[in-house]
């Protein structure tokens, strides 16, 4: 089945609404809808569907939510896997990384999301113990989980409340031998109901989104929604389990942000959101325990960034 074209879809599937952090950055601690949790039925579902399209490029086991407050999370990922390394696709997941007990085995990203570099920080940005989260990844390094992985990465968001702590989180993680750390810079605003922190940006020319025309994102329902960001599934055009996901893509509703897009126009949802500024997603990546001169290479290169886009 191709639906996209040319495209490379990105399949995005939530484990669960919930999580263990109140992150300023992020919508999900303000979530009105019930708590869900995926469930096994409907995950199998989801991946026998998804393989049946031609342009599937990945699978990221993640969206909204910690996904290891799910308790078959690694389980269900390792018996995906399988199934999708035969067709070649690619996986990932994200984590924030306090309750990681193990990776899983054969994926081919794992993200930590790591948004601060000192302890007091961390805490107000994420609500949780910078302490308790580093020990946790310093135990999965050294205890070989981290070779699971094709590649392990730390993430960090940057942003106004953070952005002088780079070198900060080099030093806590340049001992962790193989894995890199990425850079990302925080300008959209979620829809438009997260502003506090964010960059702002010089250019305000906005494209048809990817999230839209390329991305098919699952809530934990098994509902197919708009977009990552669309914590509360607030668009939904159909459970998988309840009809075929080819029914699901072709869903009058998503027609018409799909047409919308494409042509230019931003309604609903994505009236006030600046996710899909031109130039907006950037990203740096480090090896964290290469020579210091390397580091402040890369570190000119960040506030580059940060000057040419902030206003």
């Amino acid at each position: 089945m191709q639906i996209f074209g040319e495209k490379k879809v990105l399949v995005r599937i939530t484990f669960t609404n919930r999580c263990n952090a109140s992150c300023t950055t992020c919508l999900t601690p303000h979530i009105r809808r019930p708590k869900a949790d995926l469930s096994w039925p409907v995950f199998k579902r989801i991946i026998h569907e998804i393989l049946a399209l031609d342009d599937l490029h990945e699978v990221g086991f993640y969206s909204i939510g910690e996904n290891y407050l799910h308790e078959n999370f690694v389980e269900m990922v390792e018996w995906a896997l399988p199934h999708l390394q035969k067709r070649g696709i690619r996986s990932s997941c994200v984590t924030n990384g306090v309750l990681i007990t193990r990776v899983p085995e054969g994926i081919d990203e794992f993200f930590i999301s790591f948004n601060a570099g000192r302890p007091d920080t961390y805490r107000r940005v994420t609500g949780l113990s910078y302490d308790r989260t580093t020990a946790n990844i310093d135990r999965l390094y050294a205890g070989g989980e981290f070779k699971k992985a094709k590649d392990v990465q730390i993430h960090m968001l940057v942003f106004g409340e953070n952005a002088d702590e780079i070198d900060d989180v080099k030093r806590a993680f340049r001992h962790l031998r193989g894995v890199r750390l990425r850079l990302g810079y925080k300008f959209d605003n979620q829809h438009g109901e997260l502003f506090d922190g964010s960059l702002s940006i010089r250019k305000p020319d906005r494209i048809p989104c990817d999230y839209v025309t390329q991305t098919l994102t699952f809530y934990a329902t098994g509902d197919l929604i708009l977009c990552p960001h669309d914590f509360e599934a607030s668009v939904a055009f159909g459970r998988i389990t309840d009809r075929p996901l080819e029914e699901l893509l072709r869903h009058p509703a998503r027609l018409t942000h799909l047409e919308q897009h494409l042509a230019g126009r931003f309604e609903g949802l994505c009236a006030h959101c600046n996710y899909n500024v031109a130039g907006e997603n950037l990203y740096r990546w480090h090896d964290l325990h290469v020579a210091d001169r390397c580091w402040k290479r890369l570190r000119l290169a960040a506030k580059a960034v940060l000057r040419s886009h902030v206003a």
